[in-house]
């Protein structure tokens, strides 16, 4: 059976992120609009992949890629103040949806990151100190000191 596109893309993507940084593939026959990863570092979320083989010059309407299960799922989880992303791919480049941007059209700008710099966002997304996130200082730019450092060095341990 031959491998799907998005299949390829988020395992371009996951092995670029540290082990440090549980992954887990999340399949179910029972429940559906489960999210298609569930990551846990420092922090743990769900993320929702996609491919769109070709964009239109106006972008994508994740409504039409999200599933009406999958959306309320998302939205659902959102709303608890879990991390939630959706991560759209193309061959233009890929989308990192977070704040319920995955409910509205997204513009053809957006789709800005390649693999290799979803890796790295989801990398510092789950690797940043729960701490953080209750006081608020996380922005779409983590505040780690140096995001290349992807080691427990601030006394944890495995």
């Amino acid at each position: 059976m031959p491998i799907k596109p998005e299949t390829t893309f988020y395992r371009r993507i996951n092995a670029n992120i540290p082990f440090a940084i549980h992954r887990q593939r999340v399949t179910s026959v029972s429940t559906n609009g489960t999210p298609d990863f569930w990551y846990s570092g420092m922090r743990d979320g769900w993320v929702e992949y996609k491919w769109e083989a070709k964009l239109s010059r106006n972008g994508v309407d994740p409504l039409k890629l999200l599933r009406p299960l999958q959306l309320r799922w998302i939205n659902s989880r959102y709303r608890e103040g879990r991390l939630v992303l959706v991560v759209v791919g193309s061959p233009q480049g890929c989308a990192i949806l977070e704040h319920e941007a995955w409910n509205k059209h997204v513009l053809h700008s957006a789709f800005r990151y390649a693999a290799s710099e979803v890796s790295v966002v989801l990398t510092e997304k789950f690797n940043v100190p729960s701490e953080s996130v209750e006081q608020g200082r996380i922005s779409d730019e983590s505040d780690l000191s140096n995001p290349h450092d992807f080691s427990f060095n601030r006394g944890d341990s495995l």
